[in-house]
């Protein structure tokens, strides 16, 4: 994420979670292979993230629920091109009606196949 919007909370002894409330903070992925996906939690302050592959818009991700949600997957997708790819979420200005704030959090990524790269 964006240094000045990077927050990092500690929720348990074995989680770390990336926290941004800022409009225009982001956090770039960068990974090899066909699928991505983002996993985090939803709950009633958060609100809309953009989200691009490779520099394009794909999508908006609305985090928003009234009751909390642990981790869930916020966004996936499929069919990529076998190869380098980024992914990018962007903290929005939007949110949904009934949300208290427009936060994210972040508390990992899912690939397939799982490449390693040097």
């Amino acid at each position: 994420m964006t240094p000045a919007a990077l927050r990092i909370q500690v929720q348990s002894e074995q989680a770390i979670v990336l926290f941004a409330n800022t409009a225009g903070a982001s956090a770039t992925f960068y990974f090899g292979g066909e699928s991505v996906a983002w996993v985090g939690p939803k709950k009633n302050n958060h609100g809309i993230a953009q989200v691009y592959i490779d520099g394009k818009l794909v999508g908006e991700v609305n985090s928003y629920a009234a009751k909390a949600t642990k981790s869930v997957i916020l966004f996936k997708r499929t069919g990529l091109r076998l190869g380098q790819h980024t992914l990018k979420i962007v903290v929005s200005n939007k949110k949904a009606i009934g949300s208290q704030g427009i936060n994210q959090e972040l508390f990992g990524f899912l690939t397939d196949p799982f490449i390693i790269t040097t």
